[in-house]
Order: C-alpha cells, then sequence, then structure tokens
C-alpha cells in the first residue's frame, strides 16, 4: 500500500494562501456578524443619532418658546404704557395697571429661566436680555418751586 504523493509546487503554495485568506475572512466575518458587534454598533449610532436629534427638536422649542415670551413681553409692555399715559379712552378698572405690571414681571422672570434652560443645552453662558421694555413716562410739567 503506497500513500498517494503529497504535491509540491506552486499549485500547493497558492491554494494553501488562498486557504488561509478563506479561513481568515470568514473567521472575521463570523465574529463580526455571528457575535452581534455590527449590530451593537450600528445600533450605538442610531441611538446617537437619536439623541442629537432629540436635542435639537429640544432647542427650537425652546427657542420659539423665549421668542414667543419676548414678544408677548412687548405687547404686554406697550399695553402698560398705554394705560399708565392715559392713551386709552376707553374705561379701564381701577387695578389694570397692577394686573399688567404683576404679568409683566412673570413675563420677566420667565424669560430669564426660559434662556438659562436653553443656554444648559447649548453648553455656554447664559445671554445677558434687555427686558426693561417699558418705556418711561412722559415728562410733567417742569415746573419749579422756588423757596
Amino acid at each position: 500500500m503506497r500513500c498517494p504523493p503529497i504535491p509540491i509546487g506552486p499549485e500547493t503554495n497558492e491554494t494553501h494562501m488562498t486557504e488561509s485568506w478563506w479561513n481568515l475572512l470568514s473567521s472575521f466575518a463570523g465574529g463580526l456578524f455571528g457575535s452581534g458587534t455590527i449590530w451593537a454598533f450600528l445600533s450605538y449610532r442610531q441611538r446617537a443619532r437619536e439623541i442629537e436629534v432629540s436635542s435639537a427638536v429640544s432647542m427650537s422649542a425652546l427657542q420659539k418658546d423665549l421668542a414667543d415670551k419676548l414678544l408677548e413681553l412687548i405687547a404686554r409692555s406697550e399695553e402698560y404704557a398705554d394705560v399708565r399715559d392715559g392713551k386709552i379712552k376707553v374705561r379701564i378698572p381701577p387695578n389694570k395697571l397692577n394686573q399688567l405690571k404683576a404679568h409683566i414681571d412673570i413675563l420677566q422672570s420667565d424669560v430669564l429661566s426660559c434662556e438659562a434652560r436653553l443656554a444648559k443645552l447649548e453648553n455656554r453662558d447664559p445671554r445677558n436680555i434687555n427686558i426693561k421694555y417699558i418705556r418711561p413716562a412722559p415728562p410733567r410739567d417742569g415746573s419749579i418751586e422756588v423757596v
């Protein structure tokens, strides 16, 4: 009984290298897909994108809320100044001026807190927003008393 001859030469080296590359590639693919490494990585990337989108949506909503509060503050301040200066010719309830001032104070604190939340979400310092929109009262009669 004779053993079959073992081929020696260039055919053996090429076959052996092809098989070793195939074994290496299949081991890598099996480790990547079989162990779930690729799926965990893709899931991580998707979660990171979802967090970015959620953060952008939150920032956009806070910016809109801040703009709405600033516009309402301007409107209430104008109304307050008109009532104070007597520009409104309609009968006004006696406590209207106090109600408007209280509403303006609440809006001013809301604007500052909204800006603080937005700054924290954007990782920056809060901006210094001028919230004193009430125009000054017109000058009164300029009479001076001489003593």
